[in-house]
């Protein structure tokens, strides 16, 4: 793939978005920017030219050229490696920032644990932790859902990762893990501007990382006290290593666990919210569902076999991290000079691509920023059109997990709750590592009527999703 002095030269010249205010945009916004360097440029340009290239590109093409290649295009993670022997360096020591055979080692211990047959024991304790929530929640409420999903996600994470539900110290380690993903995102953006406010942002990350590690590590020695019941994610990667004749060090555990932390808890809340959202401001959909939910489940949590047997709430789901995928955009770096397409690249060009950007392309998806479940009756879009796992050898090891997680979650709640959202609700998106409402997600909670109605809602949720321009309502008998 590395390009020979005569190709380079003939290579097609990137555009270039042209300033420093460019990456400053992308920080505060990055679908926003996206969204203008997709509509203006087409499917590659650049933020940046010169010492540190910083360029987008965008559709299926470019993303299996990306994501098929993992020796050339290295995983950044928008982790920084930090100082030698820091907190930061060893918190890095995670399967998403880990590249070449480091990877794949890991990768390869870590996959069995999250095929069918290891995860279908967590269905008992997803259903008692679903229904432990719900029991909390009273016809006339109005909750923040995006609030509720995370602590639902947060103990399921606790649970099956750690094999024990602490939520307090959960979502207090959570509040560090947010905020150290935020800054390294922001120094690198910055570094590669050398922007001036960079140092301050630096010595906060680094600070930051030391209380993560401390408090991970505390984790850790109190699940080290308690019983286990053998099936959470750490028990097993240790009896794993154990069988392999190897031990994985204090140091990887450390970084393994921090790494899975943030993605469970954050992708998995933000589909169960976006869903929720879109399932709301849809009656007919809704509808629909709740006869299927009905229908298969009569009132109970789906069992494992059943999970199989509810093609509409698949397509719900689907329909949902196609439309507002809780993970936007990946970046890469290139370990060597290398052609992408038709275009030269300088060894450590920096390349975003967006999950968000493709599964908006119209000629993918007609009417892209429509919900319509039903689309996907037709189409069957490839590893590289439809990725909110990713896609390639570094596919999320999690998704079967997360997939039972979003229909066992959904399927409880439709039964037994009715949700419209707060009428005139500010509805705008904020992306740190995943895309989440930023003011939250105001829901009002009724009995399960089946008087499904939609509410009128402001933001900008309406540059991403076309929503009915008058309130819907679908009434079903009971």
């Amino acid at each position: 793939m590395a390009p020979g002095p005569g190709k380079a030269s003939a290579s097609p010249a990137i555009p270039v978005v042209g300033s420093p205010q460019a990456l400053r945009d992308f920080l505060r916004d990055p679908i926003g920017c996206m969204r203008a360097v997709y509509r203006t440029h087409g499917r590659i340009a650049a933020l940046v030219r010169g010492a540190n290239d910083f360029i987008f590109v965008f559709g299926p093409e470019f993303n299996k050229e990306l994501l098929a290649n993992p020796d050339l295009f290295h995983a950044t993670g928008f982790l920084f490696p930090g100082p030698r022997k820091s907190p930061q360096r060893r918190l890095t020591h995670g399967l998403f920032s880990m590249n070449g055979e480091q990877h794949r080692q890991h990768r390869r211990l870590l996959l069995p644990l999250f095929q069918k047959k290891a995860i279908e024991p967590h269905r008992d304790a997803l259903v008692a932790i679903t229904d432990r929530l719900l029991d909390r929640w009273q016809p006339g409420q109005t909750r923040d859902i995006s609030q509720e999903m995370m602590e639902l996600t947060l103990r399921v994470t606790s649970q099956v990762l750690f094999g024990f539900d602490e939520y307090p110290l959960a979502a207090a380690i959570d509040t560090v893990v947010e905020r150290w993903l935020a800054l390294n995102s922001a120094v690198i953006v910055m570094g590669t501007l050398s922007m001036e406010d960079q140092e301050g942002a630096y010595d906060q990350m680094l600070q930051t990382a030391e209380q993560l590690e401390q408090q991970m590590q505390a984790l850790l020695e109190r699940r080290s006290l308690r019983p286990s019941n053998g099936n959470d994610i750490l028990s097993l990667l240790t009896q794993a290593h154990a069988e392999d004749n190897t031990r994985m060090s204090d140091i990887e555990l450390v970084g393994q666990a921090v790494h899975f932390y943030a993605a469970a808890n954050h992708t998995t809340k933000d589909a169960l919210t976006w869903t929720l959202f879109l399932l709301a401001q849809h009656p007919q959909v809704m509808a629909e569902l709740h006869d299927e939910l009905l229908s298969k489940l009569r009132g109970e949590a789906p069992t494992s076999a059943q999970l199989q047997q509810l093609p509409l709430l698949e397509r719900v789901i689907k329909e949902s991290m196609r439309l507002l995928p809780p993970v936007s955009y990946y970046s890469r770096m290139n370990s060597e000079p290398a052609v992408l397409g038709a275009y030269a690249l300088s060894k450590g060009t920096t390349i975003v691509l967006s999950h968000y950007i493709t599964h908006h392309m119209a000629d993918l998806y007609p009417q892209p920023e429509r919900f319509r479940p039903e689309r996907w009756r037709r189409i069957n879009p490839s590893p590289y059109e439809y990725l909110p796992f990713g896609a390639g050898p570094r596919m999320c090891v999690g998704a079967m997990f997360a997939m039972m997680t979003l229909k066992i979650s959904l399927a409880m709640i439709l039964q037994r709750f009715r949700l419209t959202v707060v009428p005139q609700a500010r509805i705008d998106r904020k992306i740190t590592t995943t895309l989440w409402p930023r003011h939250g997600m105001p829901m009002i909670l009724w009995r399960q009527d089946r008087q499904f109605t939609s509410s009128p809602v402001c933001g900008d949720i309406h540059e991403m999703v076309e929503l009915p321009a008058e309130p819907q309502r679908q009434t079903l008998a009971a």
